[in-house]
């Protein structure tokens, strides 16, 4: 894993009624690639695969996210 994030959100990026895609927003935990502190904030690149029940995350910048606890979904405005 690169990056554990809680308190997570899967947030979709619209354009009026178009999806655009989707990003990660959450809370790091633990980032093994020294980009964040615990605590920090993070909002992803788009995201490009996902699987949710495995609770993992890959982004369209090739970074890998492991999703702690049960997150939410919400839209861009």
């Amino acid at each position: 894993m690169n990056t554990t994030v809680k308190n997570w959100y899967i947030v979709a990026v619209m354009d009026g009624e178009q999806l655009v895609g989707e990003v990660l927003y959450g809370t790091v935990q633990e980032d093994q690639t020294f980009r964040f502190y615990g605590g920090d904030y993070v909002t992803t690149s788009r995201i490009v695969w996902r699987d949710l029940k495995a609770h993992q995350v890959l982004t369209s910048s090739h970074s890998h996210y492991q999703l702690i606890g049960k997150g939410k979904k919400q839209s861009s405005i």
